[in-house]
């Protein structure tokens, strides 16, 4: 779609809620494999203007304002794994000592009326639920029950939307969505979604500092050079901004592989078996930025991002555990099984778990928090969060607190 482009900033005066009337079409759209045949067609010319409409969508809910004169703030970026355990997302937004003082959300993969996540509006149900504002900016129009893992029920989609979203404490003076270049053909897998990803940046108001808060989620199924592009998108779009300080974070993906498909991602774990050999391998996926990811945080770097100071470099925000059933159900979509039995016994010495860093903070003009004090501190990540025996998420919500 030609018109896609950098939307100008939205002001949020009043509230506004995301809705269409294109499921019924979802069943004619589906037998399309292809993008560029699709919108070759009648039905897609018919419904064009309300595919971008919807696809470019923003919804937001804006009716609080800390007044509270605060000398620091607290920031969590956490990929919340759709909202599928939504109810434990708001215990641990709510009960977790050092979650429950968070003044700003940057939630990745959040769904507004998909089955998989029992069609709640998973960004305002934790914003009413933690009295803060919220922001969604969507990124996908889901025509199917969702990805692996996500087929084993019987809830029809309804609003079928899925994005990024952020919440605070603090009023969102405005906001907009940065597209991100699309690598993959969304129509052609098992999760079949018209549009592309969407970075948000609000824009809030803290104290006397209007500050740039951007939450991400880059693309898995692409290459370590692809992921650059996308986190150079935003990097571009934020440059021109007035903000005093500005912050990115989020699911940056970071997994020194491209899965776009099985032969490639096969090449590239031979490769560094051959190269490096299995440790060393395993100990790139706490330092991606070294090597194998290093052209996405030169990108950073490049515009004046700084991201050493914002992160826990100890801690793995997603473990890959051969022992989940749904990351093994998950990987034979990417390699064979005999392949999976070897990666098993090389990864025996480590109990079948090694940690990632997927998720990160980048921020320009911030100071953020060295020693601890009666509430703030370093940087952490908080790891393995369940409630009920499950864990809550994929991913572990990292944390970061800042001077203002």
């Amino acid at each position: 779609m030609k018109k896609n482009k950098v939307s100008n900033f939205l002001l949020f005066d009043k509230n506004y809620e995301l809705t269409h009337q294109l499921n019924p079409v979802f069943e004619k759209i589906k037998p399309y494999t292809s993008l560029k045949t699709f919108q070759q067609s009648k039905l897609f010319r018919s419904i064009e203007d309300e595919i971008f409409r919807v696809e470019n969508g923003v919804e937001w809910q804006n009716n609080f304002d800390c007044k509270a004169l605060k000398k620091n703030i607290r920031v969590v970026a956490w990929n919340i794994e759709r909202g599928r355990y939504l109810d434990g997302v708001i215990h641990c937004l709510q009960n977790h000592p050092v979650l429950a003082q968070a003044d700003i959300l940057l939630l990745t993969e959040t769904d507004i009326g998909m089955g998989r996540s029992g069609n709640c509006n998973v960004p305002q149900k934790i914003a009413d639920a933690l009295a803060m504002n919220y922001g969604f900016a969507n990124s996908f129009i889901v025509l199917t029950k969702g990805d692996e893992g996500e087929q084993g029920h019987d809830c029809e989609n309804t609003r079928s939307l899925h994005g990024t979203s952020i919440l605070s404490k603090h009023r969102i003076i405005s906001c907009k969505t940065i597209p991100l270049p699309p690598h993959k053909n969304y129509l052609n897998c098992l999760e079949k979604r018209l549009g592309q990803r969407k970075a948000l940046v609000c824009k809030i108001r803290i104290g006397e500092k209007l500050c740039d808060f951007a939450a991400a989620h880059l693309d898995l199924k692409t290459s370590p050079w692809q992921r650059a592009l996308q986190i150079e998108a935003i990097l571009k779009a934020l440059q021109n901004s007035s903000a005093a300080a500005q912050l990115i974070g989020g699911d940056f993906n970071t997994s020194t592989y491209n899965l776009k498909n099985k032969f490639l991602l096969a090449m590239s774990f031979l490769y560094k078996l051959l190269i490096l050999g299995v440790e060393p391998t395993l100990r790139h996926y706490m330092a991606p930025e070294k090597y194998f990811e290093k052209p996405l945080f030169a990108a950073l770097n490049r515009y004046g991002f700084d991201f050493m100071k914002y992160n826990d470099p100890q801690t793995g925000t997603l473990y890959y555990d051969i022992n989940d059933e749904t990351l093994r159900t998950k990987l034979l979509n990417y390699i064979p099984s005999r392949f999976l039995t070897q990666i098993n016994r090389l990864l025996k010495p480590w109990n079948g778990c090694v940690p990632l860093r997927l998720d990160w903070f980048a921020g320009k003009n911030f100071s953020v928090m060295k020693k601890t004090g009666n509430i703030y501190g370093p940087p952490q990540i908080i790891e393995k969060l369940s409630w009920r025996g499950n864990r809550v998420s994929d991913h572990n919500p990292i944390v970061v607190d800042l001077e203002i």
